[in-house]
Formats: C-alpha cells, sequence, structure tokens
C-alpha cells in the first residue's frame, strides 16, 4: 500500500495597511514562517520609503495596493487608518483591524457594516492587548450582563481616575484605547460597558481588569502585557496578529 501524503497548504495572500512598528513585527513573523502560509503581496503606508525591512511592494496609492488582490486585509496602523481604508478595503477581501476606537464613530461602523454585507467580506477586531474577548461574547448572551474594565497601574491607588464613564465615551477623551474597544464590542457594546481608566507614568505597569456579571457566570479576567520603554505594546499586538493568522490555517484549534 502506498502512504498518501497531504497535498501543501495553498499560500494566502495578505495586504498590509501600515509600514509602522506593528506593521514590521508582523511582516517579520511572516517571512520567520510563524504564521503558516502566508506571504505579503503588497503593503500600504502613508508614505513611500526605502525599507529594507519590507520586503513586499510598497505603495501609497490605496488603487495600486487593492489591485494586488489580497486575500485578506490587515491593517496594523492605527484608527485613522481604519476610517481612510476599512470601506475600500472591504470591497475586496475580508479585512482583520487592530483599531477598535475607530468604530466609536457611529457614521463610519455604519459604513463599514453596509461596505461588509454588500461584498460579503467582514471585518475582524483582533484582542491585542488585551484577554477575555470569548467570556465577554458569552455573558453578552445576557440582556443584563455588565461589563466593566478597570485600565489601571500598579500605582492605581495613589489617585483618582483620569476618566470614568461608558467605552464610547472614553474613545473620544482617550488614546491608545484600542482594547477596550475591542473587548466592549465583542460583549454589550461600547454604550453598555464601563471603564474606569488610571493614567500610567512611563515605568509603572498597565493591568487591564475586566470584570463581567451575568446569568451566565461571573467572570474576571486580567491583563498585563510587557511594554517596552521604545516600542510600547508593539511586541504583544504583532503577537496577536501572528497567532490568529496561525490559528485561522489549524484544522483544529480551540477559542
Amino acid at each position: 500500500m502506498t502512504a498518501s501524503s497531504s497535498a501543501p497548504r495553498a499560500v494566502t495572500r495578505l495586504g498590509i495597511i501600515g509600514a509602522g512598528r506593528i506593521a514590521r513585527a508582523v511582516m517579520a513573523g511572516i517571512r520567520n514562517g510563524e504564521a503558516g502560509a502566508y506571504e505579503v503581496c503588497a503593503v500600504l503606508a502613508r508614505r513611500q520609503a526605502d525599507r529594507t525591512d519590507i520586503t513586499a511592494p510598497l505603495t501609497t496609492d490605496r488603487t495600486e495596493f487593492l489591485a494586488a488582490a489580497p486575500d485578506l486585509i490587515i491593517e496594523a496602523a492605527g484608527p485613522t487608518a481604519l476610517a481612510e481604508h476599512g470601506e475600500a478595503a472591504l470591497a475586496v477581501a475580508d479585512l482583520w483591524s487592530i483599531s477598535g476606537m475607530a468604530l466609536a464613530d457611529l457614521a463610519l461602523a455604519g459604513r463599514l457594516e453596509a461596505a461588509g454585507r454588500q461584498s460579503g467580506h467582514r471585518l475582524r477586531l483582533l484582542g491585542g492587548a488585551i484577554a477575555g474577548l470569548d467570556a465577554a461574547a458569552i455573558a453578552a448572551r445576557d440582556p443584563g450582563a455588565r461589563i466593566r474594565i478597570e485600565a489601571i497601574t500598579d500605582e492605581a491607588s495613589a489617585g483618582a481616575p483620569a476618566f470614568t464613564g461608558t467605552a464610547r465615551q472614553a474613545m473620544a477623551q482617550l488614546h491608545g484605547v484600542n482594547v477596550v474597544a475591542a473587548a466592549a464590542i465583542a460583549g454589550t457594546g461600547l454604550d453598555a460597558t464601563e471603564l474606569v481608566f488610571f493614567e500610567r507614568r512611563p515605568g509603572a505597569r498597565r493591568y487591564f481588569n475586566i470584570h463581567i456579571e451575568s446569568r451566565l457566570g461571573n467572570y474576571v479576567m486580567s491583563s498585563s502585557p510587557n511594554l517596552s520603554p521604545e516600542t510600547g505594546a508593539t511586541t504583544i499586538v504583532a503577537a496577536s496578529v501572528i497567532t490568529a493568522l496561525l490559528q485561522a490555517q489549524q484544522t483544529i484549534w480551540a477559542g
């Protein structure tokens, strides 16, 4: 009997929006084979740059970028990039984004929803530096579920919070809280999710604590990403993208 060999997995073509630290870290992981069978076919950047660490074709023209016909587009450039390119990207492929803050704009969220429904493509928000999205989504099946997020530091008890309110209100007043947006959207929504936010001084450790109360159960999750003084959360956010890519090609996975 001749043993049969499994066919090699087809390579998925990726378009990357962004050429900053997170995007370059993601591309490095793909080049190193950490993500599986992927290749970057195009990179869309705000400005043309001679970067030796970007080997894929780089353009500042969105039409040229989309003409590369990516199978999947990853936005790794921030909320402004999602707002600017999200609709056009969804017209040609599924879109993964690290920038949930952008969806606090109801008009933009509506346009992205409409674009996805028209094309059949979907927008996925990646968790980045926060855990607990699955629990938030499960708890949200209870209309009476309550989700509270605390963004604290190891010095939080030393002063009053800089912000207390809903996640949607936070998006208009705070910076760098894409993880809060992702958790809120996964769960009860931006208007029904409460946030208590403490500023973090350089060198202090950040903790994101999610408290969930629902008829399905009560959950408490705490995430404390390792932040670099030079690059912030680049490593953990890039790792979340690489992990999602790897899982998308696994035959069996959890979560």
